[in-house]
Formats: structure tokens, C-alpha cells, sequence
């Protein structure tokens, strides 16, 4: 599981590192270049990572590639220059490898389009192309649609749109964020506030059979779906710190996996 890590912070956003948690919980750092990182997604194949990262003041999309000593390559040249809580450009690759999907905050992060990039850096599109908030992009299991964030209704909610930017569908109606869709069983995961604070449910595509799996008074987010669709990854603070869990995907068995005195956050589970 790839994941964000503050303990070699300087102040209160500097070095925001890439991590990665082995199975028997050791944990390796992969990036030491003092910037703030954020939204690790892995390649399909598990060989290289896509994330965001603000070398100077900005904010761009990097790709590292563990299969080559960690050679990071910059796949975008946009110079996101926002306030430091938009920072997060949420970048997901596709399952057939060829694309990324990526968030693309603009006036200070408060207007923001659903773009695609090759993972080359090339051919980059605006899927949503409107004045609105759009953000934290999912894609389906074939690759024909996005999942996405917007407010565009008055409230949070969790929409569907063609790659080509056709036949937008609202799915949620309860307030609904951070969506990931499993390519395994064809279910979204997400988080919603309708019970009073941060909990995860699992969804159909359309919206339907509703599945509550978090129940606490503490805060459960960022749910991030097992390559075979039987487990989730969140992040929870329910023992007072930010930490990396793992529940099956039916809410039970939930199960610590990081243990420290710093912030851990962003989970992304590496596919098989």
C-alpha cells in the first residue's frame, strides 16, 4: 500500500512523503526531496506510481517509476499555483495503463475541472468542461467513465461521466465524496457526513444498494478498494492520530495497519 506520511515535516506542510507498507507492516520511504506530496496512484501493473508534488510554489503531476531506482519523471507542466489545502490534483490511472485522470484546480481551488492526461504527458482533455467544482476522480472498471466530486447541486455529491465528457448522471442524493470504484466487483466506495460525521459505505455504480461499514463517532475517510475487491483501506482517527486501516469489504474485521505518532493518509493499494 502506497501512502502519505508527515513525520519528516518541517513546519506545518513541509516533506509530505511517499511511503509504501509491506504486508508484514515495514514500511520504505520513497521520496526525500523535502516537497509536499500528495494522491498516490499505482500503474496496473504495480511498477510505478503517479502523485502530485509542488517543486517551488507549484503543483504538478510526477510519475515514479519503481522498476527503474525511482526515477521520477514530471508528466505535467500546469504550475497549479493555489492555496495549500487545494493542492491535491487526486491523479488515478487507468486500468488498461494508457491514462491518467486527474483534478485540475483553478481560482484558487475553487473552481476545478476533470481532465485525462497520457501518461506521457500528452493529449491532455477536459472531460467536465464547465465553471464548477469537479474533483476526486475514479475510473470505471472499462475505462468509459469517471466518477467524480462536485458541489454543483448546492452539496458534495458523487457523479458519472463518459470519458468524453457525455450523459452526466448524479448518483448520490445523501451528500457523498472521495468515491473509488472497484474494477473487481463493480462497486463504489465513498464517505458521507448524513449520519453526523465522517463514515464509508459501499454502492452500485447507480447508486443503488446502499452498505454502511463504518459506525463511530470518530472519522473514517479515503477508502481505497483491494485489487480483488474482498478488502478496503481507510484512513481513521479514531485512535486519536491519523492512521492507515484495513476492514473486509463488508465492514468487519477491521484491522490497524500503520502504528506511529505521525499523520499517515492517502492510501493506494498496490495491484497484484
Amino acid at each position: 500500500i502506497a501512502f502519505i506520511n508527515d513525520k519528516n515535516r518541517v513546519g506545518a506542510f513541509g516533506q509530505w512523503e511517499l511511503y509504501i507498507i509491506n504486508q508484514a507492516h515495514a514500511e520504505t520511504r520513497l521520496t526525500e526531496d523535502g516537497y509536499i506530496t500528495q494522491g498516490p496512484s499505482w500503474s496496473p501493473d504495480g511498477q510505478q506510481i503517479v502523485y502530485t508534488a509542488n517543486p517551488g510554489e507549484d503543483w504538478d503531476l510526477f510519475i515514479m517509476d519503481l522498476a527503474n531506482d525511482n526515477f521520477i519523471s514530471r508528466i505535467t507542466t500546469l504550475r497549479l499555483n493555489v492555496t495549500p489545502q487545494k493542492y491535491n490534483m487526486c491523479p488515478t490511472w487507468s486500468n488498461d495503463g494508457n491514462s491518467i485522470v486527474f483534478n485540475f484546480p483553478q481560482n484558487f481551488g475553487r473552481i476545478g475541472g476533470i481532465y485525462l492526461i497520457n501518461i506521457d504527458g500528452s493529449n491532455l482533455r477536459n472531460v467536465t468542461n464547465d465553471t464548477l467544482n469537479n474533483y476526486s476522480p475514479a475510473w470505471s472498471p472499462d475505462d468509459t467513465q469517471i466518477a467524480f466530486v462536485s458541489d454543483r447541486s448546492g452539496n458534495e455529491e458523487i457523479y458519472v461521466i463518459n470519458t468524453d465528457g457525455s450523459e452526466l448522471q448524479q448518483i448520490t442524493t445523501i451528500g457523498a465524496f472521495e468515491p473509488d470504484w472497484s474494477s473487481a466487483v463493480n462497486k463504489m466506495v465513498f464517505c458521507t457526513n448524513q449520519d453526523g460525521n465522517q463514515e464509508i459505505y459501499t454502492m452500485n455504480p447507480d447508486g443503488s444498494d446502499l452498505l454502511r461499514l463504518t459506525n463511530n463517532t470518530c472519522m473514517d475517510k479515503e477508502p481505497a478498494w483491494s485489487p480483488s475487491g474482498t478488502h478496503i483501506v481507510f484512513v481513521s482517527d479514531r485512535d486519536g492520530n491519523l492512521e492507515l486501516y484495513m476492514m473486509n469489504a463488508d465492514g468487519t474485521g477491521i484491522s490497524r495497519i500503520t502504528n506511529d505518532e505521525y499523520r499517515d493518509w492517502d492510501p493506494a493499494w498496490r495491484p497484484n
